[in-house]
Formats: structure tokens, C-alpha cells, sequence
């Protein structure tokens, strides 16, 4: 992703209930929003290779995600990255935070899966009707 943007300070604030890790989450970092500058901010982070800084999810049963406050999240921390969302499965919660963002990537598996087309298809549809102008799809390897 980071190639594909072409920057070099990115946050991966992860959306995608089924995946993450880190010590702190994304709802660790909403319960300090309003206090939050760089320092107590770079604890709650867990910094990855290549400049790359990940929010994890939160663990599943430990409280759910509200869009308005991802928004407000991202939109207090928007000025120290440039920065990709992974929105996990598009849902109510992933669709309330399309409107902050500039440029979506809709990545999917190069292996031909009816679902899987039919999943980044109602992605885009859903895009067209955010009126969000900046996704692009990327197609991606899977393992051998």
C-alpha cells in the first residue's frame, strides 16, 4: 500500500474487527481524543517497518466502533500522516467514515470468486454514493 501511495508516513487505522494487534486500539485512542497530542498519541500507535504506523481494531466483544467518533479521531490526527484507512468489510461503521477520506483502495484477490467480485462491486457502488471522486482498485497475489 505504502508503494502504491507513495508517501512516506502512513497510519493504518484498522476498521476490520477480524484482524489488528498492538497493545492499545482504536477505542483506547477514542477515549483519550479529547486530551490527545503527538506524545500520548505515539503510545497508543504501534509503529511497524518502513515508517508505517498501525491503530488497531478493537478486540471483538470489547465495545463497538461509532463512526462520529472515527471521524473525530481521524480528523484531530489527519495533519501528522497521510494516512490509509482499512475499512474491513464495507458496513454501517466503514460506510459513517467515507466521507473524510480524499482516495479509497478497494483491493481484492487476483483469483476469480463470484463473491469477491460481487463484494468489490457493492464497495464501489457504495463509493459512487458517498460521492467519494478518488478509489482506484488494486488487485493483489495471493500466496502460492
Amino acid at each position: 500500500m505504502r508503494h502504491q501511495t507513495g508517501k512516506k508516513v502512513l497510519l493504518l487505522a484498522d476498521l476490520d474487527a477480524q484482524a489488528g494487534w498492538g497493545k492499545y486500539s482504536i477505542l483506547d485512542a477514542i477515549g483519550i481524543v479529547h486530551d490527545l497530542d503527538r506524545a500520548s498519541w505515539e503510545q497508543v500507535v504501534t509503529k511497524a517497518a518502513d515508517d508505517l504506523h498501525v491503530l488497531s481494531p478493537c478486540l471483538m466483544g470489547a465495545g463497538e466502533l461509532q463512526a462520529a467518533n472515527i471521524r473525530q479521531l481521524l480528523t484531530r490526527v489527519r495533519s501528522m500522516y497521510d494516512w490509509v484507512l482499512d475499512l474491513g468489510r464495507l458496513n454501517g461503521t466503514s460506510a459513517g467514515v467515507l466521507n473524510i477520506v480524499n482516495q479509497v483502495f478497494v483491493v481484492t484477490t487476483i483469483r476469480y470468486s463470484r463473491s469477491l467480485f460481487y463484494e468489490a462491486r457493492r464497495v464501489i457502488d457504495a463509493l459512487v454514493k458517498a460521492d467519494v471522486v478518488g478509489y482506484r482498485l488494486l488487485h493483489r497475489r495471493e500466496p502460492d
